[in-house]
């Protein structure tokens, strides 16, 4: 299937046409990023003209005594060429005629012409490309449209699973030439040194897209993508909210008519992101392979999707940041309130939730999130703010437990995570502007490859996962407001109660 992109998509510019299976066309449709087209403008356009320019080329490159041998096939050619410009399956069919016409002229001048070599004879799977001058002329196709396929012909990632495992047990039929495109070619950071293939990339796209979709946390983040393997970014100093601190350290000043004025500067702070390994290895039987391929793909793309997504939300929230990102918990911007005197352990009260709502920074509020371990629900459900001789739920909508709770504390989502710690410990709930946390990533997303060679003793295939990236808070320390004694922050969590 032919689609014109849209948007840039895997490394392509928009306006690019490309040929690619159906299911990524839809795909790609579907999204919005591409548009489905019969066929390239490069063909589309393609006039009787042009036909006749390239047997005029070709001529040149032949001996006077064989034109009129291609004389026959010149108006059939040119015939086959004006139907491109029809409309629906007839101008398809008019196209894909001179297609045919004119891969067998060129073919037939090939072998017939005994001076000058024609080399790469047009091919309809194959780009439009020729170059035309005198005699020596050279006609050849430039590019093979199989390559820009991104998910490099196999459609589904079980398929390309079972074509590697053909490759480990020769069966003398030839290699599977899909293989031959991703095989590596001496040193390359993305696959084995012996017996690797490059997982197609459309793949790995479905299995990253997959691993955010169930990332609770990581999808909420400022994402950094990065180029290189360490980035730093300037900050400008905003934690302190006094007079003469807050936007770096700049200043205005009341002043009388004429009087001189006062210079302020700021002050940045740096914010530094060097991208961590993290790294998945799975071996599967060759006779899984070969017996239940289909069963593959939702085994690796689930699994692995899955863990990337609860290692990359647990670094974000409880990251020590050796080795890691630096998570929430660990942070120096991190406000902890105070449990309520006398308050008992493992226990969440009214007056927890509203000093905690207390210290959000006001900024943050309109998009904080409130994550919480399903350990505390049953308290969340039976908080209610005291009214006299009366009272109303904080959790529970008007109607009691017949109805379903709102899902909101303070109109913010409550999104349960396993990433909170249990309940009575700092950490079971948070309020949390995930906006301030920066997760840098590798523009390359998840690296993958595949050996037969490893446990090759073992009947087994390995297939290797690795993804790069580092977080951390924007801020690197909580912020003191201009008036006020309680310090702020976009990430609040509750003192033990142990």
């Amino acid at each position: 299937m032919w689609i014109k992109l849209l948007k840039e998509w895997s490394g392509h510019a928009v306006g690019t046409e490309l040929h690619v299976e159906q299911i990524q066309a839809d795909e790609l449709v579907t999204s919005g990023t591409a548009s489905k087209i019969t066929q390239p403008a490069a063909i589309a356009t393609m006039s009787a003209s042009l036909v006749e320019a390239v047997v005029r080329g070709v001529a040149l490159a032949l001996p006077a005594a064989l034109t009129a041998a291609m004389a026959s096939n010149t108006s059939a050619a040119a015939a086959g060429a004006a139907g491109a410009t029809g409309q629906g399956d007839q101008g398809n069919q008019g196209n894909q005629g001179n297609g045919t016409q004119v891969a067998t002229l060129v073919r037939n001048m090939s072998q017939m012409t005994p001076g000058p070599s024609i080399l790469g004879a047009f091919d309809p799977e194959t780009d439009v490309g020729f170059a035309f001058g005198g005699p020596g002329t050279v006609i050849e196709g430039t590019h093979d449209l199989a390559l820009d396929d991104p998910s490099g012909g196999f459609r589904l990632f079980s398929d390309f699973a079972v074509s590697v495992r053909g490759a480990s047990r020769p069966t003398g039929r030839p290699l599977d030439e899909r293989l031959v495109r991703l095989a590596a070619t001496g040193m390359n950071e993305g696959v084995d040194d012996e017996g690797g293939w490059l997982i197609p990339p459309q793949h790995l796209q479905r299995l990253l897209k997959l691993a955010w979709q169930r990332a609770a946390l990581a999808s909420r983040t400022q994402g950094v993508p990065m180029q290189s393997n360490q980035i730093d970014m300037p900050a400008l100093r905003n934690t302190n909210r006094t007079k003469g601190n807050r936007n770096g350290g700049i200043q205005v000043y009341w002043v009388a008519e004429a009087a001189a004025k006062t210079a302020s500067q700021p002050k940045f702070d740096k914010i530094g992101l060097k991208l961590n390994e993290m790294a998945g290895l799975v071996y599967v039987t060759n006779t899984l392979l070969e017996d239940s391929p289909i069963s593959l793909e939702p085994l690796l793309g689930g699994l692995f999707a899955e863990e990337f997504a609860l290692e990359t939300d647990d670094a974000i929230y409880a990251g020590t940041g050796a080795g890691q990102p630096l998570g929430i918990l660990n942070a120096p911007c991190l406000v902890s309130v105070t449990a309520e005197a006398g308050q008992a352990a493992a226990t969440i009260l009214t007056e927890n939730i509203i000093n905690m709502w207390a210290r959000m920074w006001p900024p943050s509020r309109a998009r904080a999130v409130w994550v919480i371990n399903t350990d505390i629900l049953p308290q969340l459900m039976t908080l209610v703010i005291n009214v006299g001789t009366g009272g109303m739920p904080v959790f529970m909508p008007p109607n009691g437990l017949v109805g379903a709770p709102y899902g909101t504390i303070f109109g913010r989502p409550v999104v349960e995570t396993e990433q909170c710690k249990t309940l009575g410990t700092q950490g079971d709930i948070a309020l949390c502007d995930f906006g301030y946390y920066l997760l840098g990533q590798k523009v390359t997303g998840i690296q993958a490859a595949t050996s037969i060679h490893l446990k090759f003793n073992y009947d087994e295939t390995a297939f290797r996962y690795v993804m790069r990236l580092d977080g951390q808070p924007w801020l690197n320390a909580a912020i003191t407001p201009m008036n006020g004694t309680n310090t702020l922050s976009p990430f609040v969590v509750l003192d033990s109660r142990t």
